[in-house]
């Protein structure tokens, strides 16, 4: 008997001790299961930021500071995650094509002034700062606009000097070469403004859905911008009408129809002059910069002398013209989409004014 209850009392004591010690257990592998989390959650955001492309869900917006969320999409499933301080990104990359004479070089510098990530021919959002300085301190020290229009070719040169114009004396960082735009990428471009044949599109980020901005003024306008640009006076007694028009086009090469074929392209269309509603419009989708600066104005057109462009006093050469010119691809599909559901600023409320440029 007495042995028996030795052994009770053993158990007994035993199984105080146990009750005693596993809490402090419990709290221990607690303590663990936050820290180590904690630790290492850096480095794995790091890997699966690698991996996954960022996407913000249909219906969020684009531009705002109030935060939001964005989807992460990846070969296991799609998951929430939280955004790029409080900016939420759009749904898709921003292009622009830059159809010659439709103030394509006004919208790419006003938006690379103010908005981040906007990437283009006519300046990037990164070093647009810079290059006003250096363009304020150059034309300071030479005591006039350095703008340049070059008379025997209408080509234009906002001649400000740094590391790309004394490898390129015609291009600078407020006109950036093809090739270092291609050098650089577009993986942290949300607009990117492209002055090159149609066909360059499918090269930029072909595994990413691109809405394609297309420009479309009225058609007429149009062509006498581009006659004043190549210097040329368009001949309204001429017997080949096709001809005078050939004689003005400025790259025409630079859309075609097939670019409504390529999967990863969705063509839009905008008025783009006057220029206001559209960057007000982009203003809603991009982040607008920390730290701004102002567009330095350049000019690629001389004034234009509208009373002297025969095609105003002649109606019935005017309407031969428009004929034509729908036939091209470029401004048969500006006819079919502005006012459609494609024209993204259908909504907005716009001046007509009559262009000088």
């Amino acid at each position: 008997m007495q042995s028996s209850t030795n052994t009770r009392r053993t158990i007994s004591r035993s199984d105080v001790h146990r009750i005693r010690i596993l809490p402090l257990v419990v709290l221990a592998l607690v303590v663990l299961l936050w820290v180590i989390p904690a630790t290492y959650r850096p480095l794995s955001t790091l890997l699966a930021d690698a991996s996954v492309s960022v996407r913000v869900s249909e219906g969020e917006g684009g531009g705002g500071e109030g935060g939001g969320t964005t989807t992460n999409t990846s070969g296991e499933g799609t998951t929430t995650v939280a955004t790029n301080g409080g900016y939420v990104y759009p749904p898709k990359i921003f292009g622009h094509l830059h159809y010659a004479k439709t103030a394509g070089t006004e919208i790419n510098g006003e938006l690379a002034a103010h908005y981040e990530r906007v990437c283009g021919h006519k300046g990037w959002s990164f070093d647009a700062y810079q290059f006003k300085l250096r363009y304020k301190e150059q034309s300071s020290r030479h005591g006039s606009d350095i703008g340049i229009l070059n008379v025997s070719d209408s080509i234009f040169s906002l001649n400000v000097s740094d590391s790309i114009s004394k490898l390129h004396p015609t291009y600078n960082r407020g006109r950036v070469p093809p090739t270092y735009m291609k050098e650089r990428g577009f993986e942290d471009c949300d607009w990117i403004s492209v002055e090159q044949s149609w066909n360059t599109w499918a090269e930029i980020l072909p595994d990413y859905p691109i809405e394609l901005h297309v420009p479309c003024r009225d058609p007429i306008q149009h062509l006498m911008s581009q006659c004043n640009y190549k210097l040329k006076v368009f001949d309204c007694n001429s017997a080949d009408l096709q001809k005078e028009i050939d004689r003005c086009l400025v790259e025409a090469n630079r859309f075609h129809r097939r670019l409504q074929q390529d999967d990863h392209v969705s063509l839009k269309c905008f008025n783009p002059i006057p220029i206001d509603p559209y960057l007000d419009y982009m203003g809603t989708l991009l982040q607008r910069k920390r730290i701004e600066t102002d567009y330095v104005h350049r000019d690629s057109n001389r004034d234009r002398n509208l009373t002297a462009e025969c095609i105003w006093n002649r109606k019935d050469i005017l309407e031969k013209v428009g004929v034509l010119l729908r036939r091209m691809d470029y401004y048969k599909f500006c006819s079919e989409c502005m006012g459609s559901e494609d024209d993204v600023l259908r909504s907005f409320n716009q001046s007509t004014t009559t262009p000088t440029r």
